[in-house]
């Protein structure tokens, strides 16, 4: 029965707010029907925009890591870790680069002769590289020493990245090394 009152209570709240109205109309030209463009000058709220006022303060306020730069500098990797590095290129002779989501997932060989390797792929907790968006190189860093395959992500889930003959792309990864890859043509 408290249930049913409290309940109540809640939508004639929601009711008598949602009626009211507001006692100050908004000036007809300000006012803009899409797709009609916007005019300068048409609104009474100031046209600055409310951002960081420093660089220290818009990384503080982003929280969403970046995966694409302009730029990609190979790090120097730390004790026990070590940076995996290659450049994507689309299929063939192409020098254009191939820019996608790209993780790296921990890789066991296939018990069976002529299989596929076991890729244990999770877009959650998968690291996936930083790539320069010009050049196609990518970059993944602090990476634990190991047998990993890279996986192409898409919208129907992870595909192991296969070289020109079908074969799925692994890589032996040992303590602070950087294992440099080259140039990977993306079938």
């Amino acid at each position: 029965m408290i249930k049913k009152i409290l309940l109540i209570g809640f939508c004639l709240v929601l009711l008598v707010g949602c009626s009211s109205k507001n006692d100050q109309q908004a000036p007809e030209n300000t006012l803009s029907t899409y797709p009609g463009p916007i005019e300068p000058g048409n609104s009474n709220e100031s046209s600055a925009y409310p951002g960081p006022t420093s660089s220290t303060q818009a990384a503080q306020l982003s929280s969403t890591q970046v995966y694409f730069v302009d730029g990609l500098v190979v790090p120097t990797p730390i004790s026990g870790k070590a940076v995996v590095t290659g450049v994507l290129m689309e299929s063939g002779e192409s020098t254009r680069p191939f820019i996608t989501s790209i993780y790296l997932s921990a890789a066991s060989p296939a018990e069976t002769a002529g299989e596929p390797p076991i890729v244990n792929y999770s877009e959650l907790t998968d690291p996936i590289a930083v790539q320069d968006i010009k050049t196609g190189k990518f970059v993944f860093s602090e990476v634990t020493p190991g047998q990993y395959a890279f996986v192409i992500w898409s919208q129907n889930g992870g595909t192991p990245l296969q070289d020109e003959t079908g074969k799925t792309i692994l890589v032996e990864v040992t303590s602070s090394e950087v294992k440099d890859l080259g140039n990977i043509h993306v079938p």
